[in-house]
């Protein structure tokens, strides 16, 4: 209808005025189809834009709603799991101070036992002990120390009847050997003056070719000076850089023991079987090691200055830079195997000490773990 007002119009506006009247009416037509194309288009256009705006705004809407949606269900998802978390954490530190109080408990029942008159309670105790150090490392030194502290005071003096050593010493004396020598800190084991002749600890399963137990006892730095280990099993201990001045080790097993700069000054080693020990930078001084087997051992660096080596078996050991005379060579078996330094091994009295104990013992053997002796 618009359409049809708008041609009259423009017919009556085109016929009227004296160009109008001179220009073809085919030519008037096409023009005036042409601007009622243009114009119709305009209105197409204009109508498809407000309706497309009009869409965009309801996307743009409802876009905007569910990303505040989305933002909500973020914010409220992450306060939930802070709420967790700190719950966690609350639950986590009411369990710590749960834990440590029955440590405590269990720590101080433990100990009251260990003056107890009973045997079985005691050993009760020792074993309950042991397992507080398994459960908290922090304890670890603590209840080692109680334990050392409670041999030395039981084995301060020699069993009146019944075993040399009484079955609780063992016990404890074992889980301190046995213990995790990393969560040390600063403990030292303090044995001085023990009593502790016979000594066989089982720290493993299985025994080697001599009948000792494989795994040896940690030692090091120990403090064991004046204590009794006479006739005692202490074949792979660690014993580097312990205190064993005036210790009683008479025919104690130390074959394959370290001894690296233990102190070992007047200590009684007479009839020891040292075999393969390590006694690097050892300091023997005034020791009597008179019968004692070193065979195969490293002495180098060590101080055995006034030593007794009367009848003691250096065959095939080391005494590179040890403090030793010709003296005391000549009163020891020693072999051609036995390393000097230069000027001792030129000295003619040392040759003639070599000759004579190869005459007598052979030619020697190589050191081997097979040549140990049982």
């Amino acid at each position: 209808m618009r359409r049809n007002e708008q041609l009259h119009r423009l017919a009556r506006q085109g016929s009227g005025g004296p160009v109008a009247a001179r220009q073809p009416i085919r030519i008037r037509g096409f023009a005036l189809l042409t601007r009622l194309r243009q114009q119709s288009s305009r209105g197409a256009v204009g109508e498809r834009y407000s309706q497309q705006g009009g869409l965009d705004w309801a996307r743009r809407l409802e876009l905007v709603s569910v990303l505040l949606a989305s933002v909500a269900t973020v914010i409220g998802l992450w306060y939930s799991n802070a709420q967790v978390r700190e719950q966690l954490n609350l639950t986590r530190q009411e369990l710590g101070v749960s834990k440590e109080s029955q440590i405590t408990d269990r720590y101080t029942k433990a100990v009251e036992t260990l003056g107890n008159d009973s045997l079985d309670v005691r050993l009760g105790g020792i074993y309950a002990l042991q397992r507080i150090m398994e459960d908290s490392p922090r304890d670890h030194p603590t209840i080692a120390n109680v334990l050392s502290t409670y041999v030395r005071t039981r084995a301060a003096k020699p069993a009146k009847e019944g075993p040399e050593i009484p079955p609780d010493v063992q016990a404890a004396l074992r889980v301190v050997a046995g213990r995790n020598v990393g969560l040390d800190r600063d403990f030292v084991p303090n044995l001085s003056g023990a009593r502790l002749s016979g000594l066989e600890l089982r720290l493993g399963t299985d025994r080697d070719q001599d009948g000792e137990w494989e795994n040896g006892a940690e030692f090091e730095g120990a403090i064991l000076s004046d204590s009794d280990l006479s006739r005692a099993h202490l074949g792979m201990w660690n014993l580097s850089r312990a205190d064993l001045q005036r210790a009683r080790l008479v025919e104690a097993k130390l074959f394959s023991a370290r001894l690296s700069y233990a102190r070992l000054t007047e200590a009684n080693l007479s009839g020891a079987n040292m075999r393969h020990a390590e006694l690097h930078g050892v300091s023997l001084t005034k020791a009597d090691l008179s019968g004692a087997d070193l065979s195969c051992t490293n002495l180098d660096r060590a101080d055995l200055q006034g030593a007794k080596l009367t009848g003691a078996d250096l065959m095939n050991a080391h005494l590179t830079d040890a403090h030793v005379d010709v003296a005391q060579l000549r009163a020891a078996l020693i072999n051609s195997k036995t390393v000097l330094s230069v000027e001792l091994a030129r000295d003619p009295a040392i040759r003639t000490r070599i000759q004579q104990v190869e005459k007598e013992r052979g030619v020697p053997l190589p050191c081997s773990v097979g040549q140990q002796d049982p």
